[in-house]
């Protein structure tokens, strides 16, 4: 009877350590984001359906979204491609060049604005997240939106907007049975300048700039270590964005948390 109490004590210890370890389980994301404002062309595809929504993606969000394994595309005369080897530009290979570990729940970065998201310099955080847990991370334009505002006299004075864009990411995540990662609720937003205000007479987009923020909710199922990629086309705002993301299960407090002011 004592051996019998025994092992289910030990059963019982052996499962609680396991649910524990489990709840205590972290993932390192990576992402690099760039904008791209010339034109790009080329074609992309799955090696892997990654799509983990219980429904198919809907008609709008497919239209903003498509989601990539491979894919070569070009931007005037450069070549961007991305294989089962990794992404390379010019035949270069373009690493993860992240170096801003995020393990708060919520962190923002302010950085100069023409950097922020630009093709050649992206933006590379790696964020911690805890099994079960959500993390979120923004980086915003902290110098101001410049416009024109007409004076009585019918000059221009030079004003600056006390408004930001920027880019943020919000998502949860777990190991599945499977071992692949779920990324649930994975969400994009962009803050940008859509519009300005229409100055009587005046053609050119000079006036104070009106923004808006478009919000793009996914949920995806990756494999740990394998690159992925996201191409976001918000229809009529600015530019593309090519959001290159990588999944993987960390050891327990392999990285040091870093809190991001």
């Amino acid at each position: 009877m004592k051996r019998i109490i025994m092992m289910l004590l030990t059963s019982h210890l052996f499962i609680l350590c396991a649910s524990a370890q489990t709840e205590s389980e972290q993932f390192l994301i990576e992402f690099q984001v760039f904008r791209i404002e010339s034109i790009l062309s080329g074609d992309a595809s799955l090696d892997e359906e990654f799509w983990a929504g219980a429904k198919p993606m809907e008609a709008d969000l497919k239209k903003a979204i498509t989601l990539f394994t491979t894919g070569r595309f070009k931007l005037g005369e450069s070549l961007l491609e991305m294989d089962t080897k990794g992404w390379r530009w010019n035949g270069t290979p373009l690493p993860f060049s992240g170096t801003d570990v995020i393990s708060s729940p919520t962190a923002r970065l302010n950085l100069p604005g023409n950097q922020i998201l630009g093709f050649g310099e992206p933006v590379s955080p790696r964020i911690v997240v805890v099994s079960g847990e959500t993390s979120s991370f923004n980086y915003e334009d902290a110098r101001g939106i410049e416009y024109l505002e007409r004076r009585s006299d019918g000059l221009f004075d030079l004003k600056q907007s006390a408004e930001s864009t920027g880019f943020g990411i919000k998502t949860s995540a777990r190991r599945e049975k499977d071992g692949r990662l779920s990324l649930s609720d994975l969400t994009f937003s962009l803050r940008s300048v859509e519009k300005r205000k229409s100055i009587p007479g005046v053609t050119l987009q000079i006036g104070e700039p009106l923004l808006q923020t478009r919000k793009y909710t996914l949920d995806l199922q990756v494999s740990s270590g394998k690159e992925y990629g996201v191409l976001l086309h918000p229809g009529d705002g600015p530019g593309l964005l090519l959001i290159r993301l990588r999944a993987r299960i960390l050891p327990a407090a392999s990285i040091a948390k870093s809190e991001v002011k």
